[in-house]
């Protein structure tokens, strides 16, 4: 599509293979935007690529695990390679149905049900917007779109780690927004 709000950009969307991922990769494509469809299941991301052609959009889908530095550095590598630059970054990667199923009480929380709800939602974060921060700051623009929840800022009982991950997702957005302003990238969260 050569018409819309984004048409000529290039959008990567981290977790794309289903729910608000999924629509925001149809919605940027039907603005005119290449989009970067990636997720952890690749069929899913490819689904909805194909989708997108099928609608006379551009897109492509890329495999990547957020709590990987090397797939979440490969993953822009490539987006840049094939496009040529990175304009859009709407990052909602999340594991709804481990959180769902394993997140409690902190008193009645499994360590190990800690530590991949805060690698997959916060430290992912992190990753993701290192490695497409440096890109949006070389190229002096950018706008970066990352999911956080409202259970981070009213608190949800039994969703304790979550509800961490969460609340530190809005804080280093803030504070990444902050710092990179000042080289053309815009930062925010919302919080469904």
């Amino acid at each position: 599509m050569t018409s819309g709000r984004l048409a000529g950009k290039v959008a990567l969307v981290v977790g794309g293979g289903s729910g608000m991922g999924r629509a925001g990769s149809v919605l940027m494509a039907a603005e005119g935007a290449a989009v970067v469809v990636s997720d952890i299941a690749l069929d899913r991301a490819q689904s909805v690529a194909a989708s997108i052609e099928d609608a006379a959009g551009t897109a492509v889908a890329m495999p990547v695990d957020v709590t990987s530095p090397e797939q979440v550095e490969r993953l822009v590598a490539d987006t840049v390679s094939r496009f040529g630059r990175l304009d859009v970054l709407y990052h909602c990667a999340a594991d709804v149905h481990f959180v769902n199923t394993k997140d409690n009480r902190i008193t009645e929380l499994d360590d190990d049900v800690w530590r991949r709800v805060i690698d997959v939602h916060l430290t992912g974060t992190f990753l993701v917007l290192k490695h497409v921060g440096r890109q949006m700051i070389a190229q002096r623009s950018g706008s970066i779109i990352v999911s956080s929840t409202v259970d981070a800022l009213v608190g949800c009982a039994g969703l304790d780690s979550y509800t961490a991950a969460k609340g530190g997702v809005t804080a280093l957005v803030r504070s990444f927004a902050a710092g990179v302003g000042r080289d053309g990238v815009r930062v925010n969260a919302i919080a469904p």
